[in-house]
């Protein structure tokens, strides 16, 4: 059937020969058949040849119900049917329903596949096509931001930060794409901006004064990528041809200083993957446990000196953003947006993995500022680099202030208050007998555990001196430098021997000995695996390969002590301390073996080790009280990682790191032991009767009456007493025959006071000769 109208194939919709000289002038006029009134007149003639009607002068024709779909027009698809129309507006602009070409398709070959099926067959066929394609279209829109969420569904995380209506339409990988590292072989450019951004960082790093930035290497490394990937997504979602078009607006500085990155980036020459502006640290990261050190830049090229100074405006430019307005016209509250996305998962991030990306924008954004003072100072704009600090500090780096800053902050105080309110994801299963626990990939029977330390506790052979323990003396109040309790004078007729002598007389007779003696590491690895698994609840790993076995300077008292025969290790830095500057004194107290393995390596290996240290390589600086030491400082956590995965895999057969077993720990105690896992700290509220009779709290009666005579800084009798319970159910629970020393109440009393049946625990034997 011909309709006698005529169709614009661009515009998508019918054109009537009166209005055909104004549309071809509006829409068409750089075509060559409409530059020209006289052009637009001949292409007129030449379409008057042709069949039309003009829809004002006599009824239009339209094409009967579920015809099919006319060309060229588009189709609108609604429940139950899809339709079309001739012209926007006037006359025949009405709707007409029309059967899609897919539609149609569709139905010829249901016929066809119809005609050789039974009804049955048929039936059957066509539930599963029709499944099949809901799945599909279920699966395409969950790959998209909803538009729209029912009134039940609340998350105030989401309601706060408005994410889904900022994105709502577009993918959810198209929106995480603008966010993502560059890629070397498609974006050259972006590379050259992240290596700029390198480069800044770390001569901002190096500019501000020592001990006032506290990032650890993985820290650092995480938090310069989210910048990195901010100034990407800034060159990426500014791009006309890029199909997610957010409503972010840059302003004119910024606009300037992206031109100018974009000018010098594009005239560096290509970098290979591991040329231009490299982090030059001055240690190996994965060996080390203290902070960042990061050695001074080498020079930059001029083309990259340019782009730096390019690269540090933009960053300042998109800090300095007055918001105003629409909080989402900020290119930060934008990418703040992309950050969240979860592209695999198809939602957005929760908070708990999303904080750490605020917190590198805010050390980040610091520091640049930083550096941008002291370029102003030393370009002669200021007289000293903190007055262009405080006027930056107080138009755009405040908390509070209408500025990207101020939303960052707002959003990272929201989710740490969140964080410590709510409960996190669980991952923990116990078997119906409460003999074997899952989390994630870890699969840990309780006789499995209880091999896996009796095998990493070695024997010793009768090679090594008697050794009292339970004689051992100690002076906690002791702070002087380099001492522990090894020096105690009391303690000389229990170690009649020199370690360092001893040892190397052994070491020159038996040949297996000096073999065995090249393996100190090993043993260290093994003696922090047993020490982190026996003491009680485990501590996080930075804390345990820090202990120190002597007295220092900065630190003061060491870590490790002896007391009633047992070896404790005493802890008080821990990984918000840089934050809050108050310590966490806590307690753990090792088996006897493990015990005795901590004072034989003081005593005999460690002297010894030293001084054939010093002479084979010469070294003569002070030797460093760490434990667990190389060189002047400590190992890297990632130390006891390893050595857990490794020995979790030989003896368990099973996936285990710090953060598995930590898990494993607590859910462990929570089921089988007294104590119950962790604890609330020690508080002013624990009042006994009597600590309130004599007008004071318990904490300090524990503080300031009656201190014992031989009780460290800091140390509370009441404390060290509680976890040294804790410690001794853990290993005894583990299999070790636990020292319980004098009771303060008889056995039965205390069962009386925990009431409920007595768990039966089998016990394991350790040979120690």
């Amino acid at each position: 059937m011909t309709y006698s109208l005529w169709i614009c194939t661009r515009c998508h919709y019918a054109v009537s020969p009166k209005n055909l000289d104004t549309h071809l002038r509006g829409h068409h006029k750089s075509h060559v058949s409409a530059r020209t009134p006289a052009q637009r007149q001949a292409t007129l003639t030449e379409m008057l040849k042709r069949p039309w009607i003009e829809p004002t002068e006599e009824p239009g024709r339209f094409p009967a119900p579920n015809s099919p779909a006319i060309p060229h027009l588009p189709v609108h698809s609604a429940s139950p049917v899809s339709c079309q129309r001739f012209f926007l507006g006037g006359p025949g602009s009405r709707y007409f329903t029309v059967v899609p070409a897919a539609q149609a398709l569709a139905e010829a070959a249901r016929t066809c596949q119809a005609a050789g099926m039974t009804t049955a067959d048929f039936i059957r066929a066509q539930v599963h096509r029709e499944m099949a394609d809901d799945q599909a279209s279920e699966e395409e829109r969950n790959r998209h931001v909803p538009d729209r969420k029912h009134p039940t569904e609340v998350s105030p995380w989401l309601e706060l930060t408005r994410w889904p209506q900022y994105l709502q339409g577009h993918a959810f990988a198209a929106v995480a794409a603008l966010g993502a590292p560059p890629d070397p072989e498609r974006e050259p450019l972006l590379v050259a901006f992240s290596r700029s951004v390198e480069r800044l960082v770390q001569r901002a790093y190096t500019t501000i004064a020592e001990g006032r930035i506290h990032l650890r290497p993985n820290t650092y490394r995480e938090y310069r990528q989210v910048w990195q990937r901010l100034i990407c997504f800034a060159y990426r979602s500014s791009r006309p041809d890029e199909p997610v078009q957010l409503r972010h607006q840059l302003t004119t500085a910024q606009l300037a200083a992206l031109d100018e990155i974009e000018e010098y980036g594009a005239q560096l020459p290509p970098l290979g993957n591991n040329s231009g502006g490299s982090s030059g640290g001055s240690q190996d990261p994965q060996r080390y446990c203290g902070p960042l050190v990061l050695s001074p830049p080498s020079p930059p090229s001029p083309l990259q000196a340019k782009l730096d100074c390019a690269c540090l405006a933009l960053s300042i430019a998109l800090l300095d953003h007055s918001l105003k307005g629409d909080l989402f016209e900020s290119t930060v509250v934008g990418f703040l947006a992309v950050l969240g996305v979860d592209a695999p998962r198809q939602t957005f991030r929760d908070l708990f993995a999303y904080t750490k990306n605020l917190s590198g924008l805010v050390k980040i954004a610091q520091m640049l500022v930083v550096e941008r003072a002291v370029k102003i100072a030393n370009d002669g704009l200021v007289t000293h680099p903190a007055d262009a600090l405080d006027d930056m500090r107080e138009r755009f780096l405040l908390h509070g202030v209408r500025a990207p800053f101020g939303w960052i902050t707002r959003l990272r105080t929201y989710g740490k208050k969140i964080q410590n309110t709510t409960t996190s994801l669980g991952y923990i299963y116990w078997s119906e007998d409460e003999q074997t626990l899952s989390y994630r990939d870890l699969r840990l029977t309780i006789a499995g555990l209880r091999r896996f330390v009796r095998t990493e506790e070695e024997t010793r052979a009768a090679v090594v001196p008697v050794l009292a323990l339970h004689e051992l003396q100690d002076d906690p109040v002791n702070n002087q430098r380099g001492w522990n309790f090894l020096q105690d004078q009391r303690n000389r007729a229990v170690l009649p021997t020199t370690g360092k002598q001893w040892l190397m007389d052994r070491v020159l007779r038996a040949d297996w000995l000096r073999e065995e003696f090249l393996e100190v590491d090993r043993f260290l690895e093994r003696l922090l695996l047993l020490i982190h698994v026996t003491a009680g609840q485990p501590g996080r790993a930075t804390e345990i390969v820090s202990l120190r076995h002597s007295n220092t300077v900065q630190g003061r008292h060491r870590n490790i002590f002896i007391k009633h025969g047992l070896v404790s290790t005493v802890t008080a830095y821990h990984k918000g301390y840089s934050v809050s500057n108050s310590t966490k004194i806590i307690h753990r107290y090792l088996p006897k073996p493990v015990s005795e393995l901590v004072v034989y390596y003081l005593w005999l290996i460690l002297p010894f080790a030293q001084s054939v240290d010093r002479l084979a390589h010469g070294r003569r600086g002070p030797r460093s009280p760490f434990f667990w030491a190389r060189g002047e400082e400590c190992w890297d956590s990632s130390r006891l990682r390893a050595v857990l995965q490794r020995e979790a895999q030989e003896h368990l057969q099973t996936k285990m790191n710090v953060l598995s077993y930590r898990h494993a720990a607590i859910a462990i105690s929570r089921v089988h032991l007294k104590c119950g896992g962790f604890k609330r700290d020690y508080r002013a509220t624990d009042d006994a009767a009597f600590n309130e009779q004599a007008t004071h709290g318990s904490w300090i009666a524990g503080t300031v009456y009656a201190r014992g005579l031989q009780e460290a800084p800091g140390h509370v009798e009441a404390r060290w007493r509680r976890y040294r319970a804790i410690s001794q159910e853990w290993y005894g629970f583990l299999g070790f025959e636990t020292y319980l020393g004098p009771r303060k109440r008889p056995a039965e009393e205390e069962k009386d006071n925990h009431g409920g049946p007595q768990r039966v625990r089998e016990y394991i034997t350790v040979e120690i000769n």
